[in-house]
C-alpha cells in the first residue's frame, strides 16, 4: 500500500462523491463527465449495466430496470416500513428475498434478483474506478455513513465494500466527516468550538453536536431520522401533481413504472428550482400515452405541503440532541448546514428562528463536505497526515435497534475500543421460562458490533434441552453469491466508463 492513494467516499442516496488528499489539499475527483457528483442510479439493459450519469440518461426509457437510492433500503428487512414505502414509489419491482429486499431486473434477456448490497457495490466500484483514472492505485478508502445508521446498516455497507473489493480503512459518520472538513478549512489556530452539524440528504436527516479542538473531534450527541429527507419532499410533490393529473385526465401517473419515474424526476427538477425561484413551470410531453404533464407550482404552495410536519420534526430532533449533549442553544458556537436537501429555503429559515437568528455556517460545500472529510480521515489512517487529530464517534445501540420498546429516538453509545456487553432475553409461558436467548456484543472493526447469539430451549424442569446458534446478518455463502453476481456486471461498466471518457475527450 506504500505510495498508493487513499480516498474518501460519500455513497449518497441521491448522489455520490469521491475525494482525495494531495500535498495537503483536499480535491474532489470529477467523474467522466467532469461533474463532481455522480447520480446514485444503476441500470440493467439488454447489453450492459450502467452506473451514474449513463444510467440516468436512459432511465425514462428503461424505468423497470433502473435502480436509484438503494442506500435507503440497505441493511433493512423487507417488511421495514421504509422499504415498503420505497417499493411503492420505485418503478423497479422490490421483492421479499428471505426476509430481505431485492430488486427484480431484466439483464441481457434474463430476469435477475439483485440485492441492495450488490447495487451499492457497483456504485462503490464505479467511484473507485473514477478515482484510479486520476490518482492511480487506491491503497485505502474511508466510506461515510449516516450518523443514525443502525448496526445492520453499517454491516450491510461493509459487506458492499467487501463485495466491491474496496480496501476499506474505516467507516466515518457523515456529520463527523463534515466536522473534519470544517476543522481542516478553519486552520489549527482557532480555539475550541462546539458546533451543531445539520445534515439533510435525500433520505435521511442527521443532527450531531460535536466538540472541535486542535487535536480532537468528539461527537457529544446524535439524533435524527434515518428515513426522512429530500425524497420525502419529492413524494409530497408527486402526490400533489398526480392528484391534479387525475382530476384532469382520470388516470394516475403512479400506475405505470415509466410515468412514475418521469414524475419522480420532474418533481426533483421542481424542488431544485423552487429553492431559487418563487414559482416554476415544467412540462413533460407524452408522459402517459399521448397525455402531457404541465406543472406550475408556487414556492409557498410547495412549502405548505411539509411546513407543519417539518417544523414539528426539526423541533423534536434539535431539542433531543441538545438535551443529550447537556447544552443549550446559546452554547452552540456554529450551526453547520450541509446536505443537498438543506438548500430548501424553509429549512434555513427554520434554523435561524430556532437558534435566535444565529448565522448559519454554509461555508462547507453541501454536496462535497462529507467526501472531503472522509478523504482527510483516509489520509490520516494511511499515515500521510501528521496532524494526528483524534476522532471520537457515537454508534447506535444495537439492542435498542431490535427492541420492541424502542422510543421515538434511538439511543447512541460513545464508541470505545473493544466495547462488550451481554443481553439475556427470557421467553415466558405461564410464568415459566421456556427459552433463553443470550447475545454477546463486541464492537469490532469499522464500529460494527459483532453479535454471537445462543438460544437455550428449556423443559418443564427448567433444564436446557439443547443449544442453538443463530447466524450473523450475512453468511459466507451469501457473500460468494453476491460477489459472483457482481462479476458478471463488472466488465460492462468498465467498458462504459472508458467510452464515456473518450466521449468527453472528443468534445474538448
Amino acid at each position: 500500500m506504500s505510495g498508493a492513494a487513499s480516498i474518501g467516499l460519500d455513497l449518497g442516496a441521491g448522489k455520490c462523491c469521491v475525494a482525495c488528499v494531495r500535498a495537503g489539499a483536499v480535491k474532489v475527483l470529477p467523474n467522466a463527465y467532469e461533474k463532481k457528483t455522480t447520480p446514485s442510479f444503476v441500470a440493467f439493459t439488454g447489453t450492459c449495466s450502467l452506473v451514474g450519469i449513463d444510467a440516468t440518461n436512459q432511465a425514462r426509457s428503461n424505468a423497470t430496470n433502473t435502480v436509484y437510492g438503494v442506500k435507503t433500503i440497505l441493511g433493512r428487512s423487507y417488511w421495514d416500513p421504509v422499504v415498503q414505502k420505497y417499493a411503492s414509489y420505485s418503478p423497479v419491482k422490490v421483492v421479499d428475498d428471505g426476509g430481505k429486499p431485492a430488486m427484480e431486473v431484466e439483464y441481457r434477456g434474463d430476469m435477475l434478483r439483485v440485492t441492495p448490497e450488490v447495487v451499492a457495490a457497483m456504485q462503490l466500484l464505479k467511484m473507485r474506478q473514477e478515482a484510479e483514472v486520476q490518482v492511480g492505485d487506491i491503497g485505502g478508502a474511508v466510506v461515510a455513513v449516516p450518523a443514525t445508521y443502525s448496526n445492520r446498516q453499517r454491516e450491510a455497507l461493509v459487506a458492499a465494500c467487501k463485495i466491491a473489493g474496496l480496501p476499506l480503512l474505516d467507516l466515518i459518520c457523515e456529520t463527523t466527516a463534515t466536522a473534519l472538513a470544517y476543522w481542516h478549512n478553519r486552520g489549527s489556530s482557532v480555539a475550541q468550538q462546539t458546533i451543531l452539524v445539520f445534515d439533510m440528504g435525500a433520505t435521511k436527516l442527521d443532527v450531531s453536536v460535536i466538540k472541535i479542538c486542535n487535536k480532537e473531534i468528539k461527537a457529544l450527541a446524535v439524533s435524527g431520522d434515518d428515513s426522512y429527507g429530500g425524497d420525502n419532499l419529492d413524494q409530497e410533490l408527486m402526490t400533489l401533481v398526480n392528484e391534479d393529473f387525475i382530476n384532469e385526465n382520470s388516470k394516475s401517473l403512479l400506475d405505470k413504472p415509466s410515468s412514475k419515474l418521469r414524475l419522480k424526476l420532474a418533481c426533483e427538477i421542481l424542488k431544485k428550482n423552487l429553492t431559487l425561484l418563487q414559482s416554476f413551470e415544467h412540462n413533460e410531453d407524452n408522459i402517459l400515452g399521448e397525455l402531457p404533464l404541465k406543472i406550475d407550482v408556487q414556492r409557498k404552495q410547495f412549502q405548505l405541503l411539509f411546513a407543519q410536519n417539518l417544523s414539528t420534526k426539526f423541533t423534536k430532533i434539535l431539542n433531543s440532541v441538545l438535551y443529550d449533549a447537556g447544552l443549550t442553544k446559546d452554547q452552540i458556537d456554529e450551526v453547520v448546514v450541509v446536505g443537498g436537501s438543506s438548500r430548501v429555503p424553509f429549512i434555513s429559515d427554520f434554523l435561524k428562528i430556532y437558534f435566535g437568528e444565529k448565522n448559519l455556517n454554509m461555508t462547507v460545500n453541501a454536496d462535497e463536505s462529507v467526501a472531503r472529510g472522509a478523504a482527510i480521515r483516509a489520509d490520516q489512517l494511511n499515515g500521510n497526515d501528521p496532524t494526528h487529530v483524534a476522532i471520537s464517534e457515537m454508534v447506535q445501540d444495537p439492542v435498542r435497534e431490535i427492541s420492541l420498546l424502542a422510543t421515538e429516538f434511538q439511543k447512541y453509545l460513545v464508541a470505545t475500543p473493544d466495547m462488550k456487553f451481554t443481553v439475556i432475553l427470557r421467553e415466558l409461558n405461564n410464568n415459566k421460562v421456556i427459552q433463553e436467548k443470550i447475545t454477546s456484543y463486541t464492537l469490532g472493526r469499522h464500529l460494527v458490533f459483532e453479535a454471537n447469539t445462543s438460544v437455550f430451549p428449556k423443559n418443564e424442569e427448567n433444564d436446557i434441552v439443547e443449544k442453538k446458534s443463530e447466524n450473523n446478518f450475512h453468511l459466507d455463502s451469501e457473500f460468494k453469491e453476491m460477489m459472483n453476481q457482481l462479476e458478471q456486471f463488472e466488465f460492462d461498466r468498465i467498458t462504459v466508463e472508458k467510452d464515456a471518457k473518450e466521449r468527453v475527450s472528443g468534445n474538448r
